[in-house]
């Protein structure tokens, strides 16, 4: 019997993960809109439309975290019937199961932001929406994506992965919460050297603070492509590099 190809395979996962997770999905643009009205009716003179929509991509990373609980599911490691089931490699039909639920996280996130952008234009503020450059919206991406693929090697590989995206989340957003606490004890609650958090290869470098300087400083000399950049993209290979390896991992089953 021929196999099927890879791009069916693909198509296949493509509508399982929207069904699984369509809910999920539905949540997430629902509450981000509603972040978005929130952002236009607060919207002043001196605060940008884009500045208050802030909120809409600190939520697009928890989600890009949470995601891949969702897209696995109804398959941990040890039970992952459906792919076994496949007459494909497992290792090819889990990375293109992440690669599945990769497309419908950038659905969603499309549909939020170009919400935002509508409202915006709705207010009168679009422009300041609209202003964020293509290297932005780039640098965006990677910030997302990083997280995402972080938690996929996590949902790979653990039958309970939510406790390493628990505390991928808290790697994310507890270090800026800490700013008051005095430097000597920066190392103790940052798991490491501040490099590997905020330097030129920071993991926060890479994820929240471009996400978010994106939206501030799109076009102003902070967001200079030096200040992300490198740290974009070793994280990123980094990750890839991860799921490809969870993706070969032989569960006992």
């Amino acid at each position: 019997m021929r196999e099927p190809s890879a791009g069916r395979v693909f198509r296949e996962h493509l509508s399982l993960v929207g069904r699984v997770g369509g809910g999920e999905l539905g949540g997430f643009i629902a509450v981000a809109f509603l972040l978005c009205i929130t952002a236009a009716a607060k919207v002043t003179a001196t605060h940008s439309y884009a500045d208050r929509v802030l909120g809409v991509q600190f939520l697009a990373l928890v989600f890009a975290a949470y995601w891949p609980v969702v897209v696995w599911r109804d398959e941990p490691p040890r039970r992952r019937l459906h792919l076994r089931s496949l007459p494909v490699d497992p290792a090819l039909a889990a990375l293109l199961r992440v690669a599945a639920g990769g497309c419908w996280l950038v659905a969603a996130l499309l549909t939020t932001n170009l919400a935002a952008a509508a409202l915006g234009a709705a207010i009168g503020r679009g422009a300041e929406f609209l202003a964020i450059t293509p290297l932005a919206w780039l640098a965006y991406g990677f910030g997302v994506a990083i997280v995402y693929l972080l938690a996929s090697a996590a949902a790979l590989v653990s039958d309970n992965p939510v406790r390493w995206i628990v505390l991928l989340m808290a790697f994310v957003y507890a270090p800026p919460l800490l700013l008051e606490v005095p430097s000597a004890l920066h190392f103790t609650f940052r798991f490491g050297p501040s490099a590997l958090y905020r330097g030129a290869f920071g993991f926060d470098t890479a994820t929240r603070w471009a996400v978010t300087e994106a939206q501030l400083e799109a076009s102003l000399a902070g967001f200079a492509v030096g200040r992300w950049l490198l740290a974009s993209v070793v994280w990123l290979a980094a990750t890839i590099l991860l799921v490809v390896t969870a993706a070969r991992r032989r569960p006992d089953v």
